[in-house]
This record gives C-alpha cells, sequence and structure tokens, in this order.
C-alpha cells in the first residue's frame, strides 16, 4: 500500500497565499453587507415611528407630540412626550413604563428604539434609569411648543406645547425625527453633535460623508449625508422648520 505523500513547504505557500487573497476579498464584502443591514433595520425602526405619528395625528387634531425635553432633560413622567405617546401605536409600552426601568433599550438590542450603528462603548454608561435612558432617535425640536419662557424654548408645562403639523409648510421636506445617541429626546440641528452619523467610514459626529437617516413630516425616510443637511441656506432652515414662530403668526396658532 503506497505511503500519502506529504504536502511540501511550497504547496503550503501557496494555499495560505490564496487563502489571504480570499480573505482580503471577502472580508469587506462581508463588512458592506453587515452595514447595509443596519442602515435598513434603523430605516424600517423610523418607519415604525413615522406609521405611530400618522396615527396619532389621526388621533389628536392633527397635533403632534412634545419633543419631550424639559430643561435639558427627558420629560419622563409626561405622556404626551413622543417617546411616551407614541409606542402604544405599535403595540409596544410608553418609555416611562415599569418593566423598561428593569431593562432598558440598549445598544445590541433589536428594538425599534436602537439604532444597530450605535457601538456598546460608550454609550451603554449613558443609561441610568429612571432618569436617564439612551435615545438612538430625537424629535425635532423646532417642531414642538410656539410659546417660549424667555429662552427661546417653550415651557413643558405650555398648553401649546405640542404644535400642529399644518404650520409645516412642505412636509416632504421637513425632518420630524432623526438619529442620534445622548440622554435627550430631541435635537437642536443648530448645535454641532446633536446629530449623529453612524453609517459611513469617517467619525460619526463630524465627517461630512457620513450618513444618518431622517425621518420627514410626511412619513418618508431617507439616508443623507451630513454635507447636504448643515448649510446655512435657506432650504436648510425649511428643513429644520427654523422659522416656525412666522408659521405660528401665519396661521394663528
Amino acid at each position: 500500500m503506497k505511503s500519502r505523500k506529504a504536502f511540501t513547504l511550497i504547496e503550503l505557500l501557496v494555499v495560505i497565499a490564496i487563502i489571504a487573497i480570499l480573505a482580503a476579498i471577502l472580508f469587506p464584502v462581508f463588512g458592506k453587507s453587515a452595514q447595509k443591514g443596519k442602515e435598513t433595520q434603523s430605516m424600517n425602526n423610523l418607519k415604525q415611528w413615522a406609521s405611530a405619528l400618522n396615527s396619532e395625528l389621526a388621533d389628536n387634531d392633527n397635533r403632534m407630540p412634545f419633543d419631550g425635553d424639559e430643561n435639558g432633560k427627558a420629560a419622563m413622567d409626561d405622556n404626551e412626550s413622543w417617546f411616551n405617546m407614541l409606542p402604544p401605536y405599535f403595540h409596544d409600552k410608553a418609555l416611562n413604563f415599569t418593566d423598561y426601568v428593569n431593562k432598558p433599550p440598549r445598544p445590541g438590542d433589536k428594538s425599534v428604539w436602537i439604532n444597530p450603528a450605535v457601538p456598546k462603548t460608550p454609550y451603554n454608561t449613558l443609561i441610568q434609569p429612571p432618569e436617564k435612558y439612551l435615545f438612538c432617535y430625537g424629535m425635532n425640536s423646532y417642531l414642538s411648543s410656539l410659546e417660549s419662557d424667555g429662552n427661546g424654548k417653550a415651557a413643558a408645562s405650555s398648553p401649546n406645547k405640542r404644535m400642529k403639523m399644518n404650520v409645516v409648510e412642505n412636509l416632504a421636506a421637513t425632518v420630524f425625527m432623526a438619529e442620534k445617541a445622548d440622554n435627550k429626546p430631541n435635537f437642536d440641528p443648530s448645535q454641532a453633535g446633536e446629530i449623529l452619523a453612524f453609517f459611513g467610514e469617517g467619525d460619526a459626529t463630524t465627517d461630512p460623508n457620513n450618513q444618518s437617516h431622517f425621518l420627514f413630516c410626511d412619513g418618508h425616510v431617507e439616508l443623507i449625508a451630513f454635507n447636504r443637511l448643515f448649510a446655512n441656506q435657506p432650504e436648510a432652515r425649511r428643513i429644520w422648520n427654523y422659522d416656525h414662530e412666522t408659521h405660528s403668526t401665519m396661521y394663528g396658532e
């Protein structure tokens, strides 16, 4: 019986080289596939929020929820805050429900609350229920409240803290919700770092080519690069509804 011939050193090196070449080709493909999956999941999350918003508007005379910000903190006890008001429309619990105190949404969870692109480190450290939760999505602060507290921001106790959707001139061009990752339930687009763009190869806070998902007031969701949204132009102002006080005067709200 003939003995089996062993591989020579050259043959082994050739096999190793082929494996290395295949790995170099396939790893980026797998990485892009995983990134695409996260993009799709986050977009679907925002579409669920859009569906809830549409139902909420129908039930509340076209009035949007409160953005949930009270002096820089989440108004957890306010049932008109978007994070308490919208979830029941897709059969989830309000964020102030006791279950979330014991098991708050965290990075890595497959949840409508969580952008799958947000890493566990350092964002897990922001979660300290029942007062502090991680908000991977936030409501545009320029779409909440018409009465100022003297500092350009309406008081949470204002009876008009919930703006009507008809004050928005162009629903398809005005952002309702965006991706972020901090303890605030809303975002102010005039403040750097409040909106984060995790989809791309650069830094989520600074790279103008990185992309983020945006839910618009008409219910559609787009993946858009930073450099398209933060120009100081009339078009950019309309995207954020900066001039809502002018709109409120026009509509008599």
